[in-house]
């Protein structure tokens, strides 16, 4: 026989519901004990009371133990015949009440949960819980703010009693560098070094390496401009013993100038000519782009040839010279062949 487990399912309500409309958790769309509820509910019933009459039908009629010695049905069975039948009687039997009394009287023993009746007392407790996990972040910060309290203090403790350079043998490797945004604020922060009790090569070397890492995002101001060339111009020179000495210094700043220069001029002039070919590349090309992006790439390739050749003139053994205006006939001027020639030249 069929399980009755099924019957339960009408009588199960819907957790997410709301207010006075309680819906059925088989049909969230059925409002509890509507017209169309009570009609389900009633066929429910009429369904026990079917399964029951057949098993009762079975019981007298086929069941070896009956009165009549197992009636009309059930007379060859013998021994398997009453095993079956009772098996087949207490299935329906406790699947009815497992079904009824478990899943709808106790809905937390198959994971079930039924909607509070008290519906003020439901949202009480939703406040409660909303409460309680507030005070928990506020009291999560308060910890947080007080943990970043002490190891700001430690870290003072630390600056004060341990020298933040790296040893004297090691070369200086920038354990830390400021974060400067302006230029205006650069010397003052450094200007405690120049007093008298921290007047030492090591911190000075630290005040070199400050004003050097800043003069790459301040190139326009002129004191650093002259500090960082000063104090190249002196470690160049800190040997020079005769004249070709101060010109061979000479030609290593210009070239230390003028490369850098050089090279971010064909930097500029592929990065343009690689986004022309993608304009002309699109579905629907920007046609009014086009002269901009010319343009572009002309006065970038042109700039950086004067200044490779300007280059050439007094290095042309030079490997980072030739490769560099290798790399620019190449891949900006499509002079493959000249190129090659200057790609020897940097590989002997």
């Amino acid at each position: 026989m069929p399980s009755m487990a099924w019957l339960s399912a009408s009588f199960l309500y819907d957790f997410d519901s709301k207010g006075d409309d309680i819906h059925l958790d088989m049909n969230p769309s059925l409002q509890a004990w509507s017209v169309a509820h009570t009609l389900l509910f009633v066929f429910a019933i009429i369904m026990v009371i079917v399964i029951c009459g057949i098993q009762a039908f079975y019981n007298y009629f086929c069941c070896p133990t009956n009165p009549k010695g197992g009636g009309l049905f059930s007379r060859d069975t013998g021994f398997w015949g009453i095993i079956i039948s009772s098996l087949e009687i207490s299935q329906v039997v406790v699947n009815y009440v497992i079904s009824y009394y478990g899943a709808w009287r106790r809905p937390f023993l198959f994971k079930r949960t039924e909607v509070p009746r008290d519906v003020e007392y439901f949202e009480n407790k939703q406040k409660e819980d909303k409460e309680k996990m507030d005070k928990m972040e506020e009291e999560r910060k308060m910890k947080k703010n007080l943990i970043m309290q002490i190891i700001i203090i430690e870290i003072g403790k630390n600056l004060m009693q341990f020298d933040v350079l790296p040893p004297k043998e090691l070369l200086f490797n920038r354990p830390y560098i400021p974060k400067i945004r302006k230029s205006e604020a650069l010397e003052p922060s450094i200007r405690f070094i120049y007093q008298k009790k921290y007047r030492n090569p090591r911190y000075l070397s630290y005040v070199n390496v400050i004003f050097r890492s800043n003069y790459s995002n301040f190139k326009e101001d002129s004191k650093l401009s002259i500090y960082v060339n000063s104090k190249e111009w002196e470690a160049a020179t800190a040997h020079a013993t005769s004249g070709m000495d101060y010109v061979f210094a000479l030609s290593q700043h210009q070239l230390n100038e003028t490369l850098p220069i050089a090279q971010g001029y064909y930097e500029e002039a592929r990065k343009a000519l690689r986004e022309f070919w993608d304009n002309l590349q699109r579905p629907q090309p920007d046609f009014t782009q086009v002269n901009k992006i010319l343009s572009r790439i002309d006065k970038n390739k042109t700039q950086a040839k004067k200044k490779y050749q300007i280059l050439l003139q007094e290095f042309q053994q030079e490997p980072k010279v030739n490769r560099g205006y290798a790399d620019l006939l190449r891949n900006v001027f499509r002079r493959d062949e000249d190129a090659q020639t200057y790609i020897n030249k940097a590989i002997v």
